[in-house]
Parts: structure tokens; C-alpha cells; sequence
């Protein structure tokens, strides 16, 4: 679920300011179609996991950098975090963000929005997140 709602955060967040503003939302909305640019990276030490990837749409590109640390088998932190090609592009995503994890899990530097997402996956296993991981890379390097 928390990965539809990242989607659909990239794909709404691509309304930057600009006369083909309104051409991008309609290609988005009404059939333009999230591909994925590269290969996903799926890395993994003694207390972390990492899944790096890159998306887009409409010719825009949006990589993203989910990583979870844990405490032995126990999940310490999760964050999700995207690099925008533009600053209005990441303000528009920023927003997205604050509306779907509330002001303070979510934080801005420049093009990139850092969500902590710890609470989506608190209850999950290692070897769950893992296989998530695993399963997401997979999809994104088809």
C-alpha cells in the first residue's frame, strides 16, 4: 500500500509551474505511464537494507533511496527518499508528502523529500522487508 501511495505521490508531484504544466498532469493522469530509467540496486549489510531506483513519466525523472536499518532482527528506522529534477518539482512532492505522513516525518533539502516511513513497516519482519526489496528490484529491472 505505502508503495502505491509513493507512486501516486511521484506521479501527482510532477506539476511543476510552467505553460506545459497542464499537458504533463493530463499525460499522467489519462495514460502516461511510470517507466522505470536503469536498474534497481537492491544492497545489504549486517544492519541495513537498501533499494535504490529510478522512475518517470512524461520524460521526468524521480530516483528514490528506501532504507531500513536495523537493531538485529529489529527494525530501528525507515526512510524513503526521492530526488526531484527540480526544485517547484520536489515542493509540489514535498506537499504530497506532508498530506500523506504529517509535517514531522517528512523533510525537504533542496530537490530531495526524506520521508521516515519507520510505522509503515514497524511490524514486518527483516526477512519480509527483504523480500520486498527483492520483489520491488525484480519489478524494476524488467
Amino acid at each position: 500500500m505505502f508503495f502505491c501511495l509513493m507512486a501516486l505521490g511521484s506521479m501527482l508531484a510532477f506539476t511543476a509551474c510552467g505553460d506545459d504544466d497542464d499537458d504533463i498532469l493530463d499525460d499522467i493522469i489519462n495514460g502516461g505511464e511510470e517507466v522505470v530509467i536503469g536498474k534497481a540496486e537492491f544492497t545489504e549489510s549486517a544492519n541495513q537494507l537498501v533499494l535504490k531506483y529510478t522512475t518517470g513519466v512524461s520524460g521526468l525523472s524521480v530516483s528514490t533511496v528506501w532504507t531500513c536499518t536495523f537493531n538485529g532482527e529489529t527494525l530501528v528506522k525507515s526512510t524513503m527518499a526521492s530526488t526531484y529534477p527540480s526544485d517547484a518539482l520536489a515542493k509540489v512532492g514535498y506537499d504530497e508528502a506532508v498530506l500523506a505522513y504529517g509535517s514531522g516525518n517528512v523533510n525537504k533539502s533542496g530537490k530531495t523529500i526524506t520521508v521516515d516511513n519507520t510505522k509503515d513497516f514497524e511490524d514486518m519482519t527483516k526477512d519480509l522487508i527483504r523480500m520486498t526489496m527483492q520483489s520491488m528490484k525484480e519489478q524494476y529491472s524488467r
